[in-house]
């Protein structure tokens, strides 16, 4: 049964509360023990920044998504009038991880911590030499919601359990700006 979840009342914030992840559980255990274990460190590290879906009476995460810069191999994004784009490497930002309570989800909180993770992706941008943003899905569900979204599968990338998903700089800027 799915939790109906007011998207209008949840805040997203940086985690600044260790506890606020503590009891998070997706339902998949790799991402479970990061949010509980890793997720803080990387963030006082400075490895990492860590956002948090909460509404406003509570800390308590109901989603939460982790950003880094990644460098990757540029055979990865080369395709067609791409080639002279990429230098050898092309530098992302990194959606590490994206997730919705078990409870919560259904309730396109995915989607709405997405859209906060291209925000904040398009306005590093603006600083910054990215050349896109960077996700690996960890299902076929996965894959296929950020297809809809403009991720396109890395090359090479196809056959993987894992495969990176690029969304090119250009896409982010043309959805935020519009095309213009």
């Amino acid at each position: 049964m799915i939790n109906f979840l007011d998207l209008t009342k949840i805040r997203i914030s940086s985690l600044t509360e260790r506890d606020s992840l503590r009891s998070f559980n997706c339902g998949v255990t790799q991402i479970d023990r990061h949010a509980k274990k890793k997720a803080a460190k990387q963030c006082e590290k400075k490895r990492a920044r860590v956002f948090i879906a909460h509404d406003d009476s509570s800390k308590i995460a109901k989603g939460f998504f982790q950003l880094s810069l990644s460098l990757e191999d540029d055979s990865k994004l080369k395709k067609g009038d791409e080639r002279d784009l990429w230098a050898g490497s092309a530098h992302l930002i990194y959606v590490n991880w994206l997730a919705v309570q078990t409870q919560l989800q259904g309730n396109k909180l995915g989607t709405f911590l997405l859209m906060d993770a291209l925000v904040k992706a398009y306005r590093a941008s603006i600083y910054l030499p990215i050349l896109g943003v960077g996700i690996r899905p960890l299902n076929e569900r996965n894959k296929i919601t950020y297809s809809k979204h403009g991720f396109q599968i890395g090359i090479g990338e196809e056959k993987k359990e894992h495969p990176l998903m690029i969304m090119p700089i250009w896409h982010l800027h043309d959805l935020f700006e519009g095309g213009k």
